[in-house]
């Protein structure tokens, strides 16, 4: 896994979800951020703390 602070954070609030381990969670990770940028906006935009 890259050691880069912001995805190691994205990674461990992932694997906070029920379900979810650390090797998902990085799948989870690497996923958002190869998609277009619509996705972690809308993804964002769903959030109840938004």
């Amino acid at each position: 896994m890259l050691h880069i602070g912001a995805l190691e954070k994205l990674v461990h609030e992932l694997s906070r979800l029920p379900g979810i381990g650390p090797k998902t969670a990085q799948r989870l990770a690497y996923f958002i951020l190869k998609t277009n940028n619509d996705f972690p906006r809308a993804l964002k935009r769903s959030s109840f703390c938004a």
